[in-house]
């Protein structure tokens, strides 16, 4: 590993892989997703880090938190916010669905 990855060896191995495959996969760096950046795709790259940490890894709150350099309390809010957005965007697929394989009826009851 490179020099400014130094800090990473202290995490399993499975923590650095899967900080390097996020950020491989969504353009980024691995320091750069510690960093407390706002732009749209590290936050993304971040939900994605943490949901897997946390559901398919089992870490900590705090675990994850010492990662991204985060308060466990932040890192419950995150992970809140990011279940939230997603039910409700499941709900709006699933409506659109149900749409989509509604028959268009309105003709047969025209006057």
């Amino acid at each position: 590993m490179e020099e400014a990855y130094t800090w990473l060896s202290s995490f399993p191995v499975a923590v650095q892989l899967l900080l390097h495959r996020i950020a491989a996969e969504y353009g980024t760096s691995v320091p750069a997703l510690r960093r407390p950046n706002r732009s749209w795709n590290r936050v993304r790259a971040r939900s994605a880090a943490m949901s897997i940490m946390r559901h398919e890894l089992g870490m900590t709150y705090s675990d994850i938190g010492r990662v991204f350099f985060m308060h466990h309390t932040t890192v419950i809010y995150h992970l809140r916010t990011v279940k939230k957005v997603r039910h409700s965007k499941a709900v709006a697929a699933r409506a659109i669905a149900i749409d989509a394989d509604t028959p268009d009826l309105s003709g047969e009851w025209a006057i």
